[in-house]
């Protein structure tokens, strides 16, 4: 293996590339095994955490280009299909075993080494098919040997199958990447809330990835870097926010009441703003926000927020995000895992026009660096209550609103 790296002792030293280029020297490596032993089949394994972008960003890859150059189409086993059980979960926590989806028992590695064996000697197996839905196997499917193999899982590249694979790869993505992606795919995925979502990622996917699968690496021939990019990969989430917002310094009760709307409500904003540890991207297009809203009756309601990059080509602040209520202990679970960069602290006013269409005038100030600053009033509106373009014209004709007002940035980046 040209490409390959290896120390004075032989040890293998991962080299490590980019997507593109990692799914191209693991095509290339393959087909140079093929050249030189047609007959045996070629094992590659993939591991990396969960939602790494082991499955469709690394094995789909490379199963297409293998096949497009060689003609062979690799057969894919994902460890997935391995999993116990929910049954036999609840049967080992009913015992006192602590047990999760996460650590390597709640797999059958006997089984799926078995018949990983099986198939390097050309011999068919019956591959369980497990559902995510049911949380059980679902029944078997016989599967036939081939030139080419790809396993895909969390434990691929476990100590125990080092010497049933060819060519090892670890799909690396910083924690960051790996929470969002896990929040965007089981959003839609699973029947879990986006809270439940959240509290599993940190109580139990991250620490399970630090001690059982972070480690493997040290087994991998190739390490690909395939970070979460938010401009394509944030528009997965299932809402999307469309706001037009304004300064309007000189917007007053009385006028807002001569175009007859009323003031119904006033809440209390403060907004933490937050970014990876370590942040490998200085600038993101991506924001990351924990809101604590007080309310009249004094009682305080935490509200985590993730948004992706605006739309470019709209004029109002069109997002993708997610959002819902969360409690102190998984707060304080983000705050260990990221870094404040500034805080918004807003006096947030409801106002009600015709037909009931909600409205806000925000009173904002700022803290960055140590620096706090008032950057005025400013309008919102959200334009998710109207499907109707000359409604809001209407509206915002009446607040005396000009282009020149409009803001398409955050009030954290004013």
């Amino acid at each position: 293996m040209e490409n390959i790296v290896r120390d004075s002792e032989g040890v293998i030293i991962p080299t490590e590339l980019e997507l593109k280029e990692g799914v191209e020297t693991v095509v290339d490596e393959t087909i140079g095994i093929l050249e030189t032993r047609p007959q045996n089949p070629i094992i590659i394994a993939i591991a990396g955490g969960s939602a790494s972008g082991k499955s469709s960003a690394v094995s789909v890859k490379i199963t297409e280009q293998i096949e497009r150059r060689t003609g062979h189409k690799p057969l894919i086993i994902s460890m997935d299909d391995y999993y116990r059980g929910s049954t036999f979960m609840q049967e080992q926590i009913s015992v006192g075993n602590s047990i999760n989806f996460d650590q390597p028992e709640a797999v059958d590695m006997e089984l799926f080494e078995k018949h990983l064996k099986s198939l390097i000697r050309g011999e068919p197996i019956k591959k369980p098919i497990y559902s995510m839905r049911s949380g059980e196997r679902d029944g078997y499917k016989t599967i036939y040997p081939s030139q080419i193999i790809i396993v895909e899982g969390l434990f691929a590249l476990s100590d125990r199958f080092r010497g049933l694979y060819d060519l090892g790869v670890f799909v690396r993505v910083n924690e960051h990447g790996r929470f969002i992606r896990r929040l965007l795919r089981d959003t839609s995925r699973t029947s879990m809330s986006l809270k439940q979502i959240i509290d599993y990622f940190l109580s139990t996917v991250s620490p399970a990835h630090n001690l059982y699968i972070e480690p493997t690496i040290k087994n991998a021939h190739i390490v690909i870097n395939n970070e979460y990019s938010p401009q394509v990969e944030s528009y997965k989430a299932p809402n999307v926010e469309n706001q037009i917002k304004l300064k309007a310094d000189e917007v007053n009760e009385e006028l807002l009441g001569n175009i007859g709307a009323r003031k119904s409500n006033t809440v209390n904003q403060t907004d933490y703003y937050f970014v990876p540890i370590p942040n490998t991207k200085q600038t993101r297009p991506e924001l990351l926000r924990i809101r604590e809203e007080q309310g009249n009756d004094n009682k305080i309601r935490i509200i985590f927020g993730y948004k992706g990059p605006r739309n470019p080509t709209r004029r109002s602040r069109v997002k993708p995000i997610l959002t819902e209520e969360i409690n102190h202990n998984t707060e304080m679970g983000i705050r260990l895992r990221y870094k404040e960069t500034g805080v918004v602290r807003k006096v947030r006013e409801t106002w009600v026009w015709q037909d009931g269409f909600r409205f806000y005038v925000d009173t904002v100030q700022v803290t960055k660096r140590g620096l706090t600053r008032n950057i005025g009033r400013f309008i919102e509106i959200d334009m998710s209550q109207t499907l109707s373009e000359e409604y809001i014209q209407t509206l915002l004709h009446s607040l005396g609103a000009r282009r020149r007002n409009r803001v398409l940035k955050p009030y954290i980046l004013l």
